[in-house]
């Protein structure tokens, strides 16, 4: 069976369609299966912030050796043990063309006209060496379009106010790409690694797609627990209201 063939069983894009009030305003967790439990995270949080969603799930898979970006028109060729790096392609265009479709569809957007705001939800399970040892770096990296400096510098300080009484465990820095491209880790110097860059440019996060967007890449900590997960949406929706 051909990779054509063998996507329909495997993928599926949810919507949820935003309240009139709220029109424009989406919560999407592009990767919703392969970034673990992003898909209930953006959920959870679209619910209470009255905005619409879109999840996508099961466009990457190891077992069955396909890597689709879906929320750009790339995808990833698997060879030699491992995946490669992301090209363009037919396939990909036709992923992305369908879960933008839908991203406008779930924010009631008249045909051309970009969204007021995106916020997608997105894991990540960076490890680098420090100190001699490998470790995961639990830190929430956000990407930003469309913002001022002063706006990304309030939600920052807001966010320290919001976890100032989280456990430990949970209580993660968050670095935003316009404020931190270098940012301090347990003593070491690190580059600001979720750009987004590929979004930005030829997919969901371009102007004329979204006026404004935010891509947040959430670490193991806010994934991993029922608790975490619930800190993890209570986040986002606090977050995405200070954006508005």
């Amino acid at each position: 069976m051909s990779l054509s063939a063998l996507l329909p069983l495997l993928a599926g894009i949810q919507i949820a369609l935003t309240p009139a009030a709220n029109q424009g305003k989406i919560v999407a967790a592009p990767h919703g299966s392969y970034d673990q439990y992003t898909d209930r995270i953006a959920q959870a949080a679209a619910r209470e912030l009255e905005w619409g969603w879109v999840v996508a799930r099961g466009y990457r898979s190891v077992p069955y050796r396909h890597w689709f970006d879906v929320n750009r028109p790339t995808e990833r060729a698997f060879a030699m043990g491992s995946f490669q790096d992301a090209d363009h392609s037919h396939q990909g265009e036709r992923v992305y063309a369908d879960y933008q479709q839908k991203v406008d569809r779930a924010g009631r957007m008249p045909a051309g006209r970009p969204l007021n705001l995106l916020v997608e939800v997105h894991g990540h399970a960076r490890r680098e060496v420090l100190s001699g040892q490998r470790v995961t770096i639990e830190v929430i990296e956000m990407a930003t379009s469309g913002f001022s400096e002063a706006t990304l510098r309030r939600i920052q300080q807001r966010y320290a106010e919001w976890t100032r009484n989280l456990p430990a465990s949970l209580k993660v820095p968050l670095k935003i790409d316009r404020l931190d491209s270098r940012y301090v880790y347990r003593g070491h110097r690190l580059r600001f690694h979720f750009t987004a860059l590929a979004a930005k440019r030829d997919g969901s996060l371009r102007p004329s797609k979204a006026r404004r967007g935010l891509h947040l890449e959430l670490p193991p900590a806010l994934r991993r627990t029922a608790q975490g997960r619930s800190v993890a949406s209570q986040l986002v929706v606090a977050i995405a209201r200070e954006a508005e």
